[in-house]
């Protein structure tokens, strides 16, 4: 007995039939969306999450987040390795968390990814840092006067705005890791 292909299975949505998909609508894009500049698809949270499949990895990476930040778990560590292949779906889950913890009231089908009473009551901060557009030589633009010439000084003005890369700018400018009290401070304790 031999097995439906995909082709017999799927079907393709409208759009990618008519052939109205362009490539950037359809490459994920973490810092886009955490600045708000991405496509609808992936900037709006019901469009995104009715686009997306709730995979086990997704599922589990919500719930482990959310209850950390919801102060209701902390059995998993603070720093969570992405382990996937290229088109695994790293940056799908990131997106998936952005859109969790700054609020998803308009999510028909949220409960297929993640339990709603877990998700963080409270505002979160979040910094995305993308090493694609990092430029340590020429420094990246964060706002008109200041660059930002490492991950640790882009990481503390994505969390604390330019008092926080101020704090760290002397370690930003000679490319070196601030101390630990340093980075507990940007992060709040």
């Amino acid at each position: 007995m031999s097995l439906p292909t995909i082709f017999s299975t799927c079907r393709p949505r409208a759009d990618v039939l008519a052939g109205t998909v362009r490539d950037d609508e359809s490459m994920a894009d973490l810092s886009r969306v955490v600045n708000g500049t991405a496509p609808a698809d992936y900037l709006d949270p019901a469009a995104f999450f009715a686009k997306s499949d709730a995979t086990r990895g997704m599922k589990e990476l919500l719930k482990a987040v959310c209850l950390r930040l919801s102060g209701r778990g902390g059995e998993v560590s603070s720093i969570i390795r992405l382990g996937t292949q290229y088109g695994g779906g790293k940056t799908h889950a990131l997106i998936a968390i952005v859109h969790a913890v700054r609020g998803v009231e308009s999510v028909a089908n949220l409960s297929n990814f993640v339990d709603p009473s877990i998700l963080p009551s409270g505002a979160v901060r979040i910094a995305a840092l993308d090493g694609e557009n990092a430029d340590p030589a020429n420094g990246l633009t964060l706002e008109p006067g200041l660059l930002a010439h490492s991950l640790w000084g882009e990481m503390a003005y994505r969390l604390a705005g330019r008092a926080g890369y101020e704090r760290v700018r002397q370690s930003d400018e000679k490319h070196t890791a601030p101390g630990a009290e340093t980075i507990r401070e940007l992060f709040g304790g």
